[in-house]
């Protein structure tokens, strides 16, 4: 049976906890679409703010994939491993995409979907993932969009 996903406000996790319940393993957050034109490269930073339970604490697992328009993956990060309090970057540049974008333009709408997994359990906030358009030559940042609010899985149901 799929896992069963729902968006949990801090307070209602929170109570979950206090409750003796399980935290979430999985959280995913899936951003608005953006433009990327040539000469242009998406970044997409997830940082964590696990502080841990364990010393050293186990790192997340994060994976970063950008959907196109058609909802159709063009680039994966792959399973990253994400230590506590550290971050992780996945750049694409706009030529490196297999898509031959809008006509005239070569401008290609993209949305990143970012997942951290967790061994045991994750906190109502367990990462700030965002997304930056960059001017792939210069590296200055040309567009900032914040994170969306998360959405917790807390595994499989049998």
């Amino acid at each position: 049976m799929a896992a069963a996903v729902t968006q949990v406000a801090p307070a209602a996790q929170a109570q979950a906890a206090s409750m003796g319940q399980p935290g979430p393993k999985l959280a995913r957050y899936s951003f608005q679409s953006v433009g990327v034109a040539p000469g242009q490269t998406i970044r997409v930073t997830v940082a964590s703010r696990r502080r841990g339970a364990t010393n050293p604490p186990e790192p997340d697992r994060i994976r970063i994939v950008l959907l196109d328009a058609e909802g159709q993956i063009v680039a994966d990060s792959g399973e990253q491993l994400l230590p506590a309090v550290q971050s992780q970057s996945f750049d694409v540049q706009r030529e490196k995409l297999d898509r031959s974008g809008e006509p005239g333009t070569g401008r290609v709408q993209l949305r990143a979907v970012v997942t951290i997994k967790s061994a045991t359990s994750l906190s109502a906030d367990p990462c700030r993932p965002g997304i930056e358009v960059l001017t792939t030559a210069t590296g200055q940042t040309t567009l900032l969009a914040p994170p969306p609010v998360p959405e917790f899985s807390w595994g499989t149901r049998n």
